[in-house]
């Protein structure tokens, strides 16, 4: 009540007169300031109806613009009933940017995090598809190794059990025969054998090379010359252009001579019919070049990237129908490159597949 009769004494008063220009301009940056809101702002106090302006203040001494949206206003006499309450109202011109640099902070830290939840998720994926990937091809490898063992084994166990027939005791031929085949079936078994824990041994990096000088013209005759047998078995047509006329290089004979093996050995696997294979060497800007090619099933571009994958084997249709394991040209690969060398395969599907080697002279 005693406000109210207050506020009726002063009835007449102007609004003008009622306000302290100097106090409301100092409340103001009191509060902004006390709040850290430290950006350019525009005010003006008009009367409660905003019709007659009393005063203005802004930051760059020009006219404000105020509209709607980008204002805050309040009664500067809330309590008033009688007299004109009067009306402040507040603009920030650059309240945006003063928004987005209160956020830059978290902005910037909601982007890492959503990169590096998205890395993680994609390593996550990738990791768990290339592990599907690999534990299909290991299977497959366990799959191929285990009939690659039980082949010859059941040949054994059969030989054996004929041994043991006393009629076919008697006939000398038959067991010279069945005991030959014993022996070629004993040494399969032994290169599957020796194939796996020369591959284990290159993963645990548990071997060494014996390097010495080696001629690579002697060494593929050499090894023609192991393999003729199967040669023959499967009627392949050889074609040897060795022209390399400094053919000494620094390498591992056992291993290399394997290397040249498997290359050999997968260009009749991979033939159809009577395989032939033409095998070259020749000197190249102080390297000895060494190809082997065939004429056979040959590979696709996605195929030719995943060779030297270790399990991988390229699909014939029968799982069976290629005998192997998927490690021999990983072990190619690994052999070259510890002798300092590099392979390449260049091969178009169903015209044959080219492997070439390069090694320096010695």
């Amino acid at each position: 009540m005693g406000n109210l009769l207050a506020e009726y004494q002063r009835s007449g008063e102007k609004l003008s007169n009622r306000i302290d220009r100097a106090w409301i301009d100092s409340l103001l940056r009191f509060e902004l300031q006390s709040r850290n809101i430290d950006v350019p702002f525009n005010y003006d106090v008009t009367n409660a109806n905003g019709d007659s302006l009393i005063f203005t203040s802004t930051a760059d001494g020009k006219k404000p613009q105020f509209t709607t949206d980008e204002i805050y206003k309040t009664a500067i006499f809330n309590k008033d009933v009688v007299n004109d309450p009067g009306m402040l109202r507040i603009s920030f011109p650059e309240k945006n940017s003063l928004i987005l640099g209160r956020m830059k902070a978290s902005m910037a830290t909601t982007a890492a995090l959503i990169f590096v939840l998205t890395f993680c998720f994609a390593y996550t994926i990738t990791t768990i598809i290339r592990q599907k990937k690999i534990s299909e091809m290991k299977t497959d490898f366990i799959n191929n190794m285990t009939h690659e063992f039980k082949t010859p084994v059941s040949t054994i166990m059969i030989a054996s059990e004929s041994l043991l027939d006393p009629d076919i005791n008697t006939d000398t031929s038959r067991v010279s025969r069945l005991a030959h085949i014993i022996y070629e079936e004993n040494e399969r078994l032994g290169n599957h054998i020796e194939r796996v824990l020369n591959v284990a041994r290159i993963d645990k990096n548990d071997f060494k090379l014996e390097n010495k000088p080696v001629n690579i013209n002697d060494l593929i005759a050499v090894v023609l010359d192991s393999m003729e047998l199967k040669l023959q078995k499967c009627n392949a047509e050889l074609s040897l252009e060795l022209s390399a006329e400094h053919p000494v290089i620094i390498a591992d004979e056992l291993h290399f001579s394997n290397v040249l093996y498997n290359l050999v050995d997968n260009a009749i696997k991979y033939s159809d019919g009577n395989p032939k294979i033409t095998i070259s060497s020749f000197n190249k800007n102080g390297q000895v070049v060494i190809k082997v090619a065939d004429e056979g099933i040959g590979m696709s571009r996605d195929q030719q990237t995943r060779i030297f994958e270790q399990f991988y084997r390229i699909p014939t249709g029968n799982v069976h129908n290629v005998k192997g394991f998927g490690l021999g040209l990983s072990y190619v690969n690994t052999i070259v490159k510890r002798l300092n060398g590099s392979i390449s395969v260049r091969s178009e599907k169903d015209k044959g597949s080219e492997f070439e080697l390069k090694f320096a002279t010695a």
